[in-house]
């Protein structure tokens, strides 16, 4: 498998195993299957030492020193039993119809085995399978038999089939011959069936257009008398409205004429009364004024007195001799300026000097 190691001489040995592969020709007879009818299984087996770690050790401890004559032997004592347990795993039925299982089956099994020994299985060839009561030959045959029954029951049913299409051909020809010819006369009938339908349409839309003129003139006629009483109620109804529009225009024109007097005879009687109450207020003035002006004119005269009295007590009195207190004179009265809304009738007296500020 390649490689080296150094030998020590006297101490340490070496030897060679062949990894060549080697044929093995594995005759199986009378093996008992699993239905126990017993088969010969004829096969060849090529087989080698396994190159596999684990493997390849078993193959130097088993195998080294052994000759290929030995090797061989081993293997097909181990192959042997193997395909006899194969065998009983199986039916006669299973061994023959799927073959591939069967060596599928041998291959793993054997493989296995020949692992223990360092050996390892490259291929399998099952050459024929034969039992001694013969009834994988039996099988062959009814399944021949079977394939011929099927093959001539194919056969007349293709025949069958043939004729059946032959006269479905025919009939399926005549129907559509029949149904060509009654489509024609269909077609013709449905033909002058839409000529006799399309000619009374025609009538009938002749005569709805005669209808539909005639009930459009009507229509005219009513609608032109509509327009004319719609213009005559329209016209009534504006002459209402100007007439209504002319009372209340007048209504207005009236009420505020009445206004207008009613506020005159308001503003009249208004200035009546202001009148009186001017006059009446004038006429308290006056007499106020009067009463003050006479009151003016008495101290008037009385201080005059007393100024006269006064200066002939100074003029006779002797030099020297002391002079009496003057009194205080009075200012004479005056009069407030009367406002000027008031109309003095008649007219007063000479009015009073204004006072001071």
């Amino acid at each position: 498998h390649g490689g080296g190691a150094l030998v020590v001489p006297m101490v340490q040995g070496w030897a060679l195993l062949p990894l060549d592969p080697m044929v093995l020709s594995v005759n199986l007879k009378g093996a008992l299957s699993k239905t126990n009818i017993r088969v010969n299984v004829p096969s060849n087996f090529t087989i080698a030492i396994s190159t596999q770690e684990g493997v390849l050790q078993n193959a130097a401890e088993r195998l080294l020193g052994l000759s290929d004559q030995q090797r061989a032997d081993l293997g097909q004592e181990l192959i042997l039993g193997q395909l006899r347990l194969v065998v009983a795993s199986l039916t006669i039925e299973e061994i023959n119809q799927d073959r591939e299982k069967f060596l599928n089956l041998i291959a793993e099994n054997v493989d296995t085995e020949l692992h223990k020994v360092g050996l390892e299985v490259i291929n399998v060839n099952i050459t024929d399978i034969t039992d001694e009561s013969g009834y994988i030959q039996a099988i062959g045959r009814k399944a021949a038999a079977e394939a011929i029954a099927q093959a001539e029951v194919d056969v007349a049913e293709q025949e069958r089939m043939g004729a059946i299409g032959v006269e479905t051909a025919r009939r399926d020809r005549a129907v559509a011959v029949s149904e060509r010819q009654a489509e024609s006369l269909s077609g013709q009938k449905q033909a002058e069936r839409t000529q006799r339908i399309q000619m009374a349409a025609a009538d009938a839309e002749a005569v709805g257009g005669e209808n539909t003129a005639e009930a459009r003139m009507a229509e005219s006629a009513a609608d032109l008398e509509v327009m004319r009483k719609e213009a005559e109620r329209t016209q009534r109804i504006r002459v209402a409205a100007a007439d209504a529009e002319a009372r209340v225009g007048e209504n207005l024109s009236l009420q505020n004429i009445a206004e207008s007097a009613a506020k005159l005879e308001v503003r009249r009687a208004e200035a009546s009364r202001l009148g009186r109450l001017a006059e009446a207020s004038a006429d308290r003035d006056v007499a106020r004024l009067r009463k003050e002006a006479e009151v003016a004119q008495l101290e008037a005269t009385v201080l005059a007195k007393q100024e006269v009295e006064r200066r002939k007590v100074e003029i006779d009195a002797p030099p020297g001799a002391p002079s009496e207190p003057r009194l205080p004179r009075r200012s004479p009265p005056c009069a407030a300026p009367p406002p000027a809304w008031r109309v003095r009738w008649p007219p007063a007296a000479p009015p009073l000097p204004p006072c001071a500020a």
